[in-house]
């Protein structure tokens, strides 16, 4: 009695390899898996990057590319503020950094006094990658750090050679230079 399970079974079948061809219903099994394997990968890869770039698109999205803001009076929201008590936007070309609770989606605004009577509210948040955005007082720009984009603090509009490509969403701001209330609607 021999102790070798391998001769009780008989000869040792070769395995195929590239060099040897399959034949009769091995080559059909063969093929089938390696077609099954192939499409299956084809098929993960597409799910993967698909996956992929639908993340990298909705990172992409910003406050300019969901549409305008709501600005029928029945829903809207607003915030006062008063100038005569914030010293960075006394004079004109100031600006001032301020969140105002969970309004716009609670990124704070930039508010930039354009002139006497006229200010701009922006979101602080770059329309390039939704980074947040700054008040560089030296070059008297708004500045997104992620990218080094620059924004125009009088329009919004991003410099030329920025990352971003669409201005800064803006919000509606009416001043009263008799009460020194800025209103600023959401």
């Amino acid at each position: 009695m021999t102790t070798d399970n391998q001769s009780q079974r008989g000869p040792k079948a070769a395995l195929p390899t590239a060099e040897t061809e399959l034949t009769g219903p091995d080559a059909e099994a063969q093929l089938d898996r390696r077609s099954f394997l192939t499409r299956s990968a084809g098929v993960l890869g597409l799910a993967l990057a698909g996956g992929s770039l639908a993340t990298l698109l909705n990172s992409c999205e910003d406050d300019a590319t969901r549409g305008p803001v709501d600005t029928d009076p029945g829903n809207a929201i607003t915030v006062e503020l008063n100038i005569a008590e914030e010293e960075k936007l006394q004079a004109v070309g100031g600006s001032l950094k301020r969140s105002f609770g969970s309004n716009n989606g609670g990124f704070p605004l930039i508010i930039v006094r354009t002139a006497e009577d006229r200010f701009r509210a922006y979101t602080a948040k770059c329309t390039h990658q939704a980074c947040p955005v700054e008040e560089d007082l030296v070059t008297n720009r708004i500045w997104c750090a992620c990218h080094d984009s620059y924004f125009d603090p009088n329009t919004g509009i991003p410099f030329e050679g920025s990352q971003a490509r669409l201005p800064l969403q803006e919000f509606q701001s009416e001043f009263d230079a008799e009460t020194q209330k800025l209103t600023i609607t959401f």
